[in-house]
């Protein structure tokens, strides 16, 4: 019996090869854009996929799961059932406060471009700092809170909450003189660019 040549050994392990990676980025695919899965092997190797896209920008699939990650941990957490917000993670409700939530701040953070609005790190502190006071009345241990809540040290309060909120509020006052006006316009600008067709959502709820 004659052995396989080089050059055919060469092209049936070319196939195999094509067969796995076929195989892989199938299985990847599903795992992003059917399941919306979180296991390893989707975080490893599938963070980088895009989940949606604004006016071209990705957002990565990483980020929907960095903000799943913390929407469960808020669920499970005793602030949360103090609240009255404890409750299952709904398709919808996770569209609604993860993917959706992220374009939301794209949005933000384009009409502040637009609107030559910056923000830099002592703007941040000292909005961190006067929210902290705030809350100091009621959480003595704001550090503690934050990751039993959260999952979050303070620099990712500062990054998740601080930033987006200051922005908005930065972008928000240039609607108008009065705080009505400057809500109800901030508000419909925004909910009008949240249904351009330049918005589109990869994965499947």
């Amino acid at each position: 019996m004659n052995k396989p040549s080089n050059k055919n050994l060469a092209i049936f392990g070319g196939i195999g090869l094509f067969f796995i990676a076929t195989f892989f980025v199938a299985c990847l695919a599903k795992g992003v854009y059917l399941d919306r899965s979180d296991s390893k092997f989707v975080r490893t190797f599938g963070s980088w996929l895009p989940a949606a896209k604004i006016d071209g920008e990705k957002i990565s699939y990483g980020e929907v799961l960095q903000t799943r990650d913390t929407l469960k941990t808020y669920l499970k957490s005793d602030a949360a059932k103090a609240q009255g917000f404890a409750q299952d993670l709904t398709p919808d409700l996770e569209k609604k406060a993860t993917v959706e939530r992220l374009i939301r701040d794209r949005i933000v953070e384009g009409l502040a471009r637009e609107k030559k609005i910056e923000l830099n790190g002592a703007d941040i502190q000292a909005e961190y700092e006067k929210m902290i006071l705030a809350a100091s009345t009621t959480m003595p241990n704001v550090s503690e809170f934050l990751s039993k809540s959260f999952g979050w040290n303070e620099e990712d309060f500062r990054k998740n909450v601080v930033r987006p909120a200051l922005l908005e509020n930065r972008v928000s006052m240039t609607y108008g003189t009065s705080t009505e006006e400057q809500i109800m316009g901030f508000q419909q600008d925004v909910e009008n660019r949240m249904k351009s067709d330049k918005i589109k959502i990869y994965l499947k709820y």
